[in-house]
């Protein structure tokens, strides 16, 4: 039985869709049984990165980034699902994790983020470390008693040495805090802030 392959395509956009082999009808020799879609007998050459579409009776091949793309706005991945050129704002470089954003057609780290967010992070680790021991009512309760003291000339007892080892913890850790915050600020790359960040949560643990 001899086959005839046709390349069928879509209707209404030419594109390309797959070949198809054609066999002879049973009933005629002469003839073949075609699909029942779009077809040309003439191949399609596909090459990377493209596909073909077939317009006014020829095979035109179009840039071809279906799929995952990347928004350069957001860093985020998105379903691409169009021929042709990548609209602006799209690119199909992923985007690295981390503090990056896209600049002058490349990812390129994002230093003055990166040092707001990990600022913030030390901040609030700082808090939570300080709340953990120490929560709001109990400072207010502490303060407040420490005021009493003084204004009865009580510094060396027991109850106002406990008060103010309580506060030394707190200024310890926000001592730390700012020896961070400032480490960052002074940071010029990804690397160095990252291991800034580990540095202050070490710190804390051991506290």
């Amino acid at each position: 039985m001899i086959i005839k392959t046709v390349y069928l395509y879509d209707d209404q956009t030419g594109r390309f869709i797959s070949e198809f082999y054609c066999q002879q009808s049973p009933l005629s020799p002469d003839e073949y049984i075609y699909p029942g879609l779009v077809y040309t007998d003439i191949a399609p050459q596909i090459t990377a990165n493209t596909w073909p579409v077939f317009v006014n009776n020829a095979w035109v091949n179009q840039s071809d980034h279906r799929g995952v793309v990347w928004d350069t706005a957001t860093g985020l991945p998105i379903e691409h699902l169009e021929l042709g050129a990548l609209p602006a704002g799209l690119t199909i470089t992923p985007k690295p994790d981390g503090f990056y954003h896209w600049v002058s057609g490349a990812w390129v780290p994002d230093i003055a983020t990166a040092k707001t967010e990990t600022k913030a992070i030390v901040n609030r680790l700082a808090r939570e470390k300080i709340l953990a021991v120490l929560p709001d009512w109990k400072q207010s309760n502490l303060t407040a008693r420490a005021v009493e003291l003084v204004s009865i000339g009580d510094t060396t007892s027991a109850e106002w040495l406990y008060i103010k080892a309580q506060w030394d913890f707190v200024k310890q850790i926000r001592a730390e805090s700012n020896i961070i915050t400032t480490a960052i600020d002074a940071a010029a790359a990804l690397g160095a802030i990252a291991t800034l960040e580990q540095d202050f949560i070490a710190t804390l643990q051991g506290l």
